[in-house]
């Protein structure tokens, strides 16, 4: 697959993805919703640092190759407070149906701190 289907791929994604939860409303300003590569150990923190300076809530959308296809794999979301940014993975989209307007995102996985608050000593390099 090359890049151009790859990108294809990832924006039919993120376009069903904010039709489910926004009913095609447009997104307020301090979310975004995009789509990239999964987290790996070469960049675990590239989204967290991209919300961190834009100030948005970062819903993520990632991809993975598999058996020679670009495929959806992961939901993340991404929340700068507080100076660091929150990191929630594993999520699961769900919408209720009792409550159309109600919109959740479930994560049996521990909330972490990617990018601690300045002068945090956990990570001196980069304060």
């Amino acid at each position: 697959m090359n890049i151009d289907a790859e990108n294809k791929v990832m924006a039919s994604y993120v376009t069903a993805v904010h039709h489910m939860l926004l009913k095609g409303k447009g997104l307020k300003s301090g979310l975004s919703i995009v789509a990239g590569d999964c987290r790996t150990q070469d960049n675990p923190l590239e989204v967290a640092h991209a919300a961190k300076a834009s100030g948005d809530d970062i819903l993520h959308l990632g991809f993975r190759k598999m058996d020679g296809e670009y495929r959806f794999a992961e939901v993340t979301l991404y929340m700068p407070r507080d100076e660091g940014t929150h990191i929630v993975s594993g999520c699961q989209l769900y919408i209720s149906m009792a409550h159309s307007l109600i919109v959740a995102l479930l994560s049996l996985q521990p909330l972490i701190t990617a990018i601690p608050p300045t002068g945090s000593p956990l990570l001196p390099g980069l304060n």
